[in-house]
């Protein structure tokens, strides 16, 4: 799926082996209801691997969260799916507020798109694997929020939605979401250093000034990230 028809014939010349076995369906706006409707008949699994990065001034809430649910539900609308992956996040882990009580801070804060001042600010606060994930958004402040913060509660919510789906629509198809921390590796559509964003923005910031604004870089590849999905 691809929202403007311009984008097929990069990824056709990306996979030239792969051509005649590519079908291409352009939807502009995966966030309206019944968008992926037709596309999805005969379809066994579906992999949905589309959220927005932060750009100022951009609502990151609706595409996250509606771009999931309109698939999910089109799904639903498919006897043929079997099984739907969805890239999640280990932010969509970990709540925004602070973890009340304690004096440990476990790994999953050290792993996420969390800045190192922060994580100082947090090191009186608990993270264990039997935490209950706060999922609330203060959704009228979170316009003012710096990036990185609307970036987690787009994930967050996301995955909150993903839940209330399996909860109230018992889907005949399976959901799978996996969570990686930052996924680096070499981007084939990147044409030009202005392509370079993201996480492979990050670590490249990171290597070319003296100050690292993040602290850490500890991540996943993204191949094997690639290959946690298809599996």
């Amino acid at each position: 799926v691809v929202r403007r028809e311009a984008q097929t014939a990069k990824l056709r010349a990306l996979f030239p082996s792969y051509t005649d076995k590519i079908t291409f369906v352009v939807i502009p706006d995966i966030t309206v209801s019944g968008s992926f409707d037709a596309a999805l008949q005969g379809v066994e699994y579906v992999i949905h691997v589309a959220s927005p990065l932060f750009s100022a001034g951009e609502d990151l809430l609706k595409p996250a969260v509606q771009g999931t649910v309109s698939v999910l539900k089109s799904a639903l609308k498919a006897p043929s799916v079997k099984r739907v992956v969805v890239t999640a996040s280990a932010l969509s882990l970990v709540s925004l507020k602070p973890i009340a009580d304690g004096s440990v801070i476990r790994g999953m804060y050290l792993l996420c798109f969390i800045p190192l001042h922060l994580l100082r600010d947090r090191m009186d606060q608990r993270e264990a694997e039997d935490n209950e994930t706060d999922f609330t958004i203060n959704k009228e402040a979170l316009p003012s929020q710096p990036g990185f913060v609307q970036y987690h509660a787009s994930k967050l919510a996301s995955y909150k939605a993903v839940l209330d789906f399996q909860e109230t629509q018992n889907p005949h198809f399976e959901i799978i979401t996996i969570h990686p921390v930052h996924v680096f590796g070499r981007s084939l559509v990147q044409e030009s250093a202005s392509d370079l964003g993201g996480t492979n923005g990050l670590l490249f910031q990171a290597l070319m000034t003296e100050t690292n604004a993040f602290g850490h870089y500890l991540g996943v590849h993204v191949n094997d990230v690639a290959v946690a999905h298809v599996r």
